[in-house]
């Protein structure tokens, strides 16, 4: 315990190699695996007893490229955790450090934030929905970056901010919208055409937020996917979508809400959240690298 204490403290460092050694130690105690550590649980919780939460959280906005890959990383393990996700998600500094860290540069430290924010939901999508930058960061990643593995996490937490109604106001408005749905929906992925179909007809279920929707011709979308359809349950979703958009009828049926573990199961595995085998070569913490 007193051990994690300090390397969490050396997280505020002013030498940035320091920062970044402490960083990697403490990746490598939350992601031993069970098999060699079976006290995984106590040292994680080590982690974030006192201050650790507010000193990862420092050295996500003051470390290197690589320690704040590491960081990310660290936060990824801590979420897949349930009770220390819980604790995670009943504060705000954890969500803003990962907002932070997904405007990086670096495309694997930003999945790894993405990822975290997304298990981060599962405990409070209220939580999600109150980082108003980081839906601005959401609907701008697609016209930053090409990787669709980066689409397919951005776009399920896009459906949180569509099933709040106050949120779903501020996407509809959001000007770089249909650009970015439009650019998920020709990915061909099925699942991300779902999530678009999904997100869209969301837009519908509010008279106000549907005009929106109607003006700025998220039906547009929709048609594309129906005509483009990756799979059956895609072109469903997609046709029942424009039902409900050029229908005048509010109590027309909507289409079966996903919960969040449904979204998990059927949008995603673990693995595509970042497995522990994954982070390890994917981050592979040494004090001796340097990003």
């Amino acid at each position: 315990m007193g051990g994690v204490k300090t390397l969490t403290a050396l997280l505020r460092s002013e030498n940035s190699k320091v920062m970044q050694e402490a960083a990697s130690a403490l990746y490598t105690i939350v992601s031993e695996s069970d098999e060699h550590n079976e006290h995984k649980g106590s040292n994680q919780s080590a982690v974030v007893a006192d201050h650790g939460i507010d000193d990862l959280a420092y050295a996500s906005h003051q470390g290197t490229i690589y320690c704040q890959r590491t960081v990310a990383s660290i936060f990824l393990e801590l979420a897949f955790n349930r009770d220390i996700r819980a604790q995670l998600a009943s504060r705000n500094i954890p969500a803003q450090a990962m907002t932070h860290l997904c405007r990086s540069n670096d495309p694997e430290t930003q999945r790894y934030a993405l990822q975290t924010l997304e298990l981060l939901a599962i405990e409070s999508s209220d939580m999600i929905c109150a980082q108003e930058e980081l839906l601005d960061i959401l609907l701008e990643l697609p016209l930053k970056t090409m990787d669709e593995k980066l689409y397919l996490i951005a776009g399920k937490i896009l459906l949180y901010y569509a099933e709040n109604k106050d949120t779903c106001k501020q996407l509809v408005e959001n000007p770089s919208l249909k650009e970015s749905l439009t650019i998920f929906a020709r990915t061909q992925n099925a699942v991300l055409q779902k999530v678009v179909a999904k997100v869209i007809f969301c837009t519908t279920e509010h008279k106000g937020i549907k005009s929106k929707a109607k003006q700025i011709r998220l039906d547009k979308v929709l048609g594309y996917i129906r005509d483009n359809a990756a799979d059956r349950e895609a072109w469903d979703m997609a046709d029942q979508g424009l039902q409900a958009m050029n229908c005048d009828d509010d109590n027309l049926s909507t289409l079966p809400t996903l919960s969040t573990l449904e979204k998990l199961n059927k949008m995603g595995s673990k693995e595509q959240f970042g497995s522990k085998t994954s982070l390890g070569s994917d981050v592979k913490p040494s004090g001796s690298s340097s990003d």
